[in-house]
């Protein structure tokens, strides 16, 4: 809990009795939700790991219900990353649930950090290190913490001398770590940093070479410091062949600059571009550096420049399975959405509420049809964002076409796709979506449009050609539903998903237009009916003098796994719902601030991972 605020927070683990002595089992509030997302066998390409490592790290993402500040950091450029690492300068850095869950989101592994520096580490190393027992009981800590919160391994770093003699241990010690990461989560992942070598001195490489290979040989990768060269680059790169790990190799990229080529920022391509040339993988780290050099006020401007000069050097994610459900949202918002209504008047930033993020090269305006696509918070579907694509009105708006996502999807058998986009009065029907296939060499185009229309592709363009089975309004929403028969797409490999943009007639021009949601589904797809039992309400005492109430909300779910997330509502005979704020998992506390007299009805609304959402006259309910 937040002391101040008795809202539940992530914290770090600063001492190492503390980390022999850690049980687990006290801090639910704090596991991340979803599992790693699959994605396409990216082997054969170099990995990219953005280290995060802002300000000391538990700011507004320590607080995992979310916080009040719609300007706090977040990060949506996923489809580039295989790693994240969570970087603090305590001893044993715990990510906050909202960025795992995030990063499972897109296919992204998680990792904590494990660092030890100076004086106390140097103190820390010797106890740990003192004998196989003891590192091997240490390994098995670290091991049970990533297993409790349910991230994906470590980041090491161990910044101190180490006394000669017990090199070997700590080479023990990380071989042990990753054995038993590997055994507890096959997926998992211990990387080391570029810092002590084989004497026990710390003295950074910057490259891998005979000082430290025997720690990149005891573990999944080595992290370089950031002060490589290019004949350093070349010789990390031969010495990773010749250990048949050309991809573990990291060469580290500070975007601060502080001695990496190029100075970083908006420079950064220029290390990137060294290091995928000598076919290495890569660590850019404080990639906040955006936020905290330029600002709040035109992050998302500045953020997608940063990333918009690098994406095509990072091999990006593919998702493979169904459903793919997406509302857009970035995680924050001036205001919270439920179906095109506002149910929340407060900004909001909660990075567990991100929805899958698309390819986003494409938000940035494009002179050559004057029009852009961009994130807007003001007229949203669900959570706190959708896309606006916006032109011109004093210009014809010519067909513009932009990529959602990159994918490689096995279809056997067919699909159910909703599209909820909002629209003016004289613009219906400008909205086209793109499905592109491929089955073995041949490829083919499906599109959804809303009506036959003027500039409709023809059968000639080996298009196929899709109305709307349903369409349905709902405030001011419209939504489309296509089945698409598995005689049209069985066998073949659904690999991207577009919208092209279209005026409704030959003499209209367009302003702006909105895209709420996307749902791709198994045709055969059911709304989930979950059921939630055993809910419970337990009031956590606090200060006599306090007027603040805490209570714990708990209950269970057979179905958790199909929950995107929880709403909890307040209401009584005088108030109508009011919603208190949103749960990852199946237990909330909420803070009140003064007294109530009147009995108070607590309503808990699951929001479906597909989407849908239970009308709260059917959700479960229990009094406060």
């Amino acid at each position: 809990m937040d002391e101040e605020s008795n809202v539940p927070v992530t914290k770090p683990i600063s001492e190492y009795e503390d980390i022999f002595a850690w049980e687990g089992g006290n801090d639910p509030l704090s596991i991340s939700k979803f599992p790693i997302a699959s994605i396409a066998d990216k082997r054969g390409l170099p990995k990219t790991l953005v280290c995060h490592d802002m300000k000391g790290g538990y700011l507004d993402d320590r607080f995992v219900q979310g916080s009040d500040n719609s300007d706090a950091y977040r990060f949506y450029h996923w489809e580039y990353l295989d790693i994240f690492v969570y970087f603090s300068h305590h001893l044993v850095t715990i990510p906050p649930p909202c960025w795992t869950n995030a990063g499972h989101r897109h296919g992204v592994k998680v990792l904590g950090t494990f660092i030890t520096e100076w004086k106390y580490g140097f103190e820390c190393c010797n106890v740990f290190l003192e004998t196989v027992e003891l590192y091997e009981r240490f390994a098995t800590k670290l091991v049970n913490i990533a297993e409790y919160y349910r991230f994906d391994g470590w980041l090491v770093n161990v910044e101190n001398v180490i006394e000669p003699s017990k090199v070997i241990d700590l080479k023990g010690f990380l071989t042990c770590l990753t054995r038993k990461m590997h055994e507890a989560i096959p997926s998992s992942l211990v990387i080391w940093y570029d810092s002590v070598v084989d004497t026990g001195h710390l003295d950074w490489q910057n490259e891998l070479n005979e000082k430290n290979s025997l720690f990149f040989d005891a573990c999944d990768g080595i992290y370089l410091n950031y002060n490589w060269t290019e004949n350093k680059l070349s010789k990390s790169k031969e010495r990773s062949v010749a250990a048949d790990r050309p991809f573990d190799v990291y060469a580290g990229i500070d975007v601060f600059g502080r001695g990496t080529p190029g100075d970083g920022g908006f420079n950064t391509r220029e290390a990137l571009d060294m290091v995928r040339q000598h076919e290495l993988s890569t660590a850019i780290f404080a990639q906040g550096w955006v936020y905290e050099t330029h600002g709040k006020e035109n992050f998302t401007i500045n953020e997608n420049r940063f990333w918009g000069d690098l994406y095509d050097l990072c091999p990006y994610n593919k998702r493979t399975t169904l459903p793919l459900v997406t509302s857009f949202c970035q995680g924050y918002g001036q205001k919270y959405y439920l179906q095109g209504l506002v149910k929340d008047e407060n900004p909001w930033s909660n990075l567990h509420m991100q929805q899958i993020q698309p390819h986003y090269p494409f938000i940035i305006p494009s002179s050559d049809n004057n029009i852009g696509v961009y994130i807007d918070m003001d007229t949203v579907y669900q959570g706190g964002t959708s896309l606006r694509v916006e032109g011109d009105p004093s210009l014809t708006f010519r067909p513009f076409t932009f990529s959602l996502f990159y994918t490689e999807i096995p279809l056997t058998s067919g699909i159910k796709v909703v599209l909820v986009t909002k629209e003016m009065e004289d613009q219906d029907g400008g909205i086209h979506l793109l499905l592109d296939l491929k089955q073995t060499r041949t490829r083919k185009q499906i599109v959804l449009t809303p009506q036959i229309h003027h500039n409709s592709p023809t059968s000639e363009d080996n298009n196929i050609l899709k109305q709307p089975d349903l369409i349905s309004e709902q405030n001011g929403w419209k939504s489309r539903i296509y089945i698409v028969p598995h005689s049209v797409i069985e066998d073949w490999t659904l690999i991207g998903i577009s919208i092209r943009c279209l005026s409704p007639t030959p003499e209209s021009t367009i302003n702006r237009f909105y895209i709420g949601q996307l749902k791709i589904l198994p045709s055969d797809h059911i709304v989930p009916n979950v059921e939630l039992t055993d809910l419970r309400v337990t009031r956590v005492d606090t200060s006599e003098e306090s007027e603040t109430l805490v209570y714990n909300i708990e209950w269970s779910c057979s179905q958790y796994n199909l929950v995107d997330y929880y709403n909890i509502y307040s209401s009584s005979e005088t108030d109508n719902y009011q919603l208190c704020g949103h749960a990852s998992t199946e237990i909330y506390v909420l803070v009140v601030k003064g007294l109530h007299e009147n009995t108070q009805t607590l309503t808990i609304q699951p929001v479906m991972l597909t989407g849908e959402v239970m009308a709260l006259q059917s959700c479960s309910t229990c009094t406060m």
